[in-house]
């Protein structure tokens, strides 16, 4: 498994029409991808998320790069400040 991360800054003033643009335009889209497995967003502070891919493979996580990377600009766009942004193999997953 893979995964890939983004931390971002969010602006306030923004962020309620990001997540309802994120739920018509890109999210669609990564649900279809090959090798799309889970998406989670994570708030860590009070203007802070974390978003985390996971993918079957690394192929898969390049190959709907082009998506990935035309949705970041669109957030930066929209004035959420990217922070840190990667990604790598997943070592271990425990489940409950």
């Amino acid at each position: 498994m893979y995964a890939t991360y983004v931390v971002r800054e969010m602006d306030a003033a923004t962020r309620a029409m990001t997540l309802e643009r994120a739920a018509n335009e890109f999210w669609p889209q990564l649900r279809a991808a090959a090798g799309f497995r889970h998406y989670y967003l994570i708030q860590q502070s009070d203007s802070q998320t974390l978003g985390i891919i996971l993918w079957d493979t690394a192929e898969q996580a390049a190959a709907f790069a082009a998506v990935t990377d035309g949705w970041q600009s669109t957030m930066d766009n929209l004035g959420h400040r990217r922070i840190v942004s990667g990604g790598g193999d997943v070592l271990e997953i425990a489940e409950g």
